[in-house]
């Protein structure tokens, strides 16, 4: 979900999203992405020229969907703490 409100902001590289999250392992980080992918919520874009360059982006129709749907639950969610 993290990867996801990141991306939201346009696109990033690996080294990017590993200083956002330096919890993760390159391993993990990676392992995380490939499923995003898998599912079709992220783009994997190889830019490479000279260097290897791959970005990763949110999907227009998957990964917007699952934003929007986490946006919702987020919502109900304040509005049912506070009715508590």
């Amino acid at each position: 979900m993290r990867i996801l409100s990141r991306l939201q902001h346009g696109p990033a590289r690996l080294s990017e999203l590993r200083r956002m999250f330096p919890e993760a392992s390159k391993k993990m980080l990676t392992q995380h992405l490939r499923e995003l992918e898998k599912d079709g919520l992220v783009v994997r874009t190889d830019l490479s020229g000279r260097l290897p360059h791959v970005e990763y982006s949110l999907s227009n129709s998957r990964g917007l969907a699952a934003l929007s749907l986490i946006d919702t639950l987020a919502e109900w969610s304040r509005e049912y703490l506070s009715q508590r």
